[in-house]
């Protein structure tokens, strides 16, 4: 129910901050335009689990708003709900938090470079000198959080992953597929949003154009404004993207985190150059309607499913509170159809969440970014990260390795097996019929199974206190 209620809270998050955001920089056009979002909240990020980033993304619509309209309105209560909403992003993920003082500091450097070239403007009132020391001055406590996050990253895994590989072919195909976007791909629903992604990116940008082309021939740069900021943080993004790297301080699919800001940022900033009548609004409302209720309805048929059969590791509680277990993948994951990620990828995490078990082979264990201290026999220790890690090579050390299952074995008290071990369900995992001095008993479900040892359970009876 806890995750039930935080995915709600990301989806109306994401389009109710956009929406904001939408209408700080285009009052007449952002309730229309706003639906959009709507869609967009759908991504793969959000089907990955990504939860943190995914909050830390709506917040950084809010906190650009912010910012927008105490520069436009000159008022300090912005300005510290703005520090408000950084401080918050600080606390749930950096990646919007960075794009979020991106912006600010186009926006600062375009208003302090119109302040030198058009220095008239700020004594007829147009653009306030104490204004923007005021804004330079938050700005600036906002930047701070930039070494809160240098210190608490200092001890991850940085310089191992500052030899990432670059794999910009396998990063555009997936980029003109869309997929850090959608999150169901494959069937022809899919394709034709896919191509009506790229179609709305294409007209953003070519009403951006217009628009700042026009302005400019005018005024110069003088004629630029807030909003541009973020069409020009769409199109660095959208160029940069084959040299950003996919991995970075521990943290995979980094590039792929930012593709949401070039539709997002493109789209607000369309909305402020749009001229449209009463008619054309009331046309372009209707086709983001009807485009979000299409998506929404596609996905929940092909998500609903996978649910209800995750849904059923929740159930067999079969151990008690505080005993220790491990996940292995077995050969064959139920199918997924169409879904842009694989749901079954931790899926076993569900059954220890519910039961109150240990989960041994938890990878998160392993970085030095978590404050954490794993005990002394914990898995950690026992194996390199490479390979605790990652389920089927930890099941193919115990397959092969007599002394790798005695290392485990005092502290192994069941195992779950994820998929199916043949053509039909079977319980029986290879692992299990090498030598482990113990008995196993499985209890079978369609794709998993659990399997615990009757004698290490009678021996740990009252000897944990969790």
């Amino acid at each position: 129910m806890t995750e039930k209620i935080v995915v709600c809270l990301i989806l109306a998050g994401f389009c109710f901050s956009f929406r904001y955001l939408i209408r700080t920089v285009s009052p007449q056009n952002g309730s229309v335009l706003a639906f959009f979002a709507v869609p967009l909240s759908l991504t793969w990020s959000l089907g990955m689990g990504f939860h943190n980033y995914c909050l830390s993304l709506a917040l950084s619509f809010l906190s650009i708003a912010l910012w927008f309209r105490a520069t436009a309105n000159d008022r300090t209560s912005y300005r510290i709900a703005f520090l408000l909403s950084c401080l918050v992003m600080l606390f749930t993920h950096p990646v919007p938090l960075f794009m979020t003082l991106a912006v600010i500091g186009g926006d600062l450097l375009l208003r302090v470079a119109k302040l030198y070239v058009a220095p008239q403007e700020a004594s007829s009132g147009l653009i306030s000198d104490s204004s923007i020391r005021r804004d330079l001055l938050f700005a600036f406590l906002a930047f701070c959080s930039v070494g809160y996050i240098v210190v608490f990253v200092s001890g991850s895994r940085t310089a191992e992953d500052l030899h990432h590989k670059f794999i910009q072919g396998r990063m555009l195909l997936d980029f003109v597929k869309a997929r850090p976007l959608i999150i169901v791909f494959g069937n022809l629903w899919a394709r034709l949003y896919r191509i009506f992604l790229f179609a709305l990116l294409g007209c953003s940008f070519w009403v951006i154009f217009r628009n700042v082309k026009e302005r400019w021939s005018v005024s110069g740069i003088r004629g630029l404004k807030g909003h541009d900021v973020l069409s020009l943080g769409a199109a660095c993004i959208l160029f940069l993207y084959p040299l950003i790297p996919r991995s970075i301080n521990g943290s995979d699919f980094f590039a792929d985190r930012l593709v949401i800001y070039v539709w997002m940022f493109a789209i607000a900033a369309a909305a402020a150059s749009l001229k449209l009548s009463p008619k054309q609004l009331r046309i372009l409302a209707g086709v983001a309607a009807v485009l979000a209720v299409g998506v929404l309805a596609y996905s929940d048929g092909e998500i609903r499913s996978t649910a209800h059969n995750l849904e059923k590791i929740e159930h067999p509680n079969i151990m008690p509170p505080g005993y220790r277990g491990i996940y292995i993948d077995a050969p064959n994951r139920p199918a997924s159809f169409f879904l842009n990620f694989d749901p079954y990828v931790w899926s076993s995490a569900r059954y220890f969440r519910v039961t109150k078990s240990v989960m041994l082979n938890a990878p998160w264990l392993d970085l030095s970014i978590l404050p954490v201290a794993p005990a002394n026999k914990l898995f950690t220790n026992l194996f390199p990260p490479k390979v605790v890690n990652y389920p089927d090579t930890f099941a193919e050390l115990l397959l092969k390795s007599q002394r790798a299952r005695d290392a485990v074995r005092p502290d192994l008290d069941f195992i779950i097996f994820v998929g199916y071990n043949g053509r039909d369900p079977n319980a029986v995992n290879n692992i299990l019929k090498r030598p482990w001095s113990r008995t196993w008993n499985c209890r079978r479900d369609q794709w998993y199974s659990i399997c615990a040892s009757p004698e290490q359970q009678a021996g740990r009876i009252g000897s944990h206190s969790f």
